[in-house]
């Protein structure tokens, strides 16, 4: 039995997942979340993985793959979009391809946790290692409910996993804030509970500031800035609800954390849903200096005009689209949707969804992790290594078919 597998479920890639095989090259998976168990789970499910189709017909995946290089070898503005569910080999690849292509490429940070992970990457903001949570002196969840978006974050990286607790032995020495818009299951174990309004961040944010510069601010503002002052190390976990209330205007919240950074430590760390969201946009930013939102021109020339998926999509701007571990039928509005389907869609994924149904050219992929190796970056930047669980595997990895694609252009 295996006792250090690590998890793909989600941005936490959690390295002690009990792995048991079983006949007939199954498994059964032990110490995972419910979402890690469905993940990992799935590879075991032929109805859970696509099938490798053309047009709608099914045919070897050879096939599907030749037929997808032709599509490429027509197309003049080709554009790549997900891998944040890819290895760092994989992401690799596809920027190959995107440079013998003059491709655009870009993945979902782009319509959310972008603004975060260039400041981090670029050291603008302080951030740290998840082990660092058991050193702190606070804990603040901000717009994140990890009891549904990851589930075993408390358990095993922060709350629960504190080395010192107090003297009734069954609270953790520390203090767990949650700053949210809603009653959740974390806001009812929370030792301080901020409430905002729908949209109330930047607000709250700006009286931080305010009172940090001698001035006053509502009550909530107030204690939330007494708490940062008490703490000497506090890590704010950045959910989806502080990102999507901020939007790109993400200058405000590092203006308050560099201003708390003069009397005390505070870092962030992004609570990134895909596995290795963090690993796309670093790979990215080696490379070519920005994160996101690329097109290449005369390949290694870069386009002056920085254009998100979404609004390539919008524009009609695209002639063939290459969708990597992503479901973007299924997560763009309607409109936007039927417009990427006017166009020739490749989907290579590890699952069946709604982006394979509906593509013109389906190719199943390894699932990572799984049954396929490579390297991954979890959410606070950490590189984790991925080791195959399977010894035989009837699937080739999206590196091994990126780097096909690739060579043969």
């Amino acid at each position: 039995m295996i006792q250090n597998a690590i998890c793909t479920g989600c941005g936490c890639l959690c390295d002690d997942i009990g792995i048991e095989t079983a006949e007939g090259g199954t498994f059964k998976v032990f110490n995972a979340c419910i979402k890690g168990y469905a993940t990992m789970q799935g590879a075991n499910y032929k109805k859970r993985r696509p099938l490798s189709c053309v047009k709608g017909k099914e045919t070897d995946p050879q096939s599907a793959i030749n037929h997808a290089l032709d599509k490429l070898l027509r197309a003049k503005n080709v554009m790549i979009f997900g891998l944040d569910n890819s290895t760092l080999e994989a992401q690799g690849a596809a920027l190959c391809l995107s440079r013998k292509i003059n491709a655009g490429i870009d993945d979902y940070s782009s319509s959310c946790w972008g603004p975060l992970i260039e400041m981090i990457i670029k050291g603008r903001i302080l951030s740290c290692s998840m082990e660092m949570a058991k050193e702190s002196d606070m804990l603040v969840y901000w717009g994140a409910n990890p009891f549904h978006s990851h589930p075993r974050h408390i358990s095993y990286y922060t709350y629960y996993a504190q080395e010192k607790y107090n003297t009734s032995g069954w609270l953790p020495r520390i203090c767990l804030t949650s700053v949210d818009v809603r009653e959740t299951e974390l806001t009812r174990i929370s030792d301080e509970v901020v409430m905002l309004r729908v949209g109330e961040d930047r607000n709250i944010i700006t009286e931080v500031l305010h009172i940090l510069s001698g001035g006053k601010g509502s009550a909530s503002s107030q204690r939330l800035t007494e708490l940062f002052k008490k703490s000497n190390k506090t890590i704010i976990f950045a959910g989806s609800g502080l990102m999507r209330s901020l939007g790109a205007e993400f200058g405000l919240y590092v203006e308050m954390v560099n201003a708390l950074n003069r009397n005390t430590r505070v870092y962030t760390i992004p609570m990134l849903k895909h596995f290795n969201m963090m690993g796309f946009n670093r790979t990215l930013f080696a490379a070519q200096g920005v994160i996101n939102q690329i097109a290449f021109k005369n390949g290694n020339g870069i386009s002056p005009e920085r254009y998100s998926f979404t609004e390539r999509i919008a524009c009609s701007d695209c002639d063939c689209v290459i969708a990597v571990g992503s479901n973007p039928v299924q997560d763009l509005p309607y409109a936007l949707a039927k417009k990427l389907l006017s166009a020739p869609l490749i989907a290579i994924d590890s699952f069946r969804t709604l982006t394979t149904d509906a593509a013109d050219i389906s190719i199943p992929a390894a699932l990572p992790g799984v049954e396929t190796g490579g390297s991954a970056v979890r959410m606070d930047g950490r590189e984790m290594p991925l080791h195959p669980l399977k010894d035989v595997n009837e699937y080739a990895s999206d590196d091994k078919i990126l780097t096909y694609l690739a060579q043969n252009m």
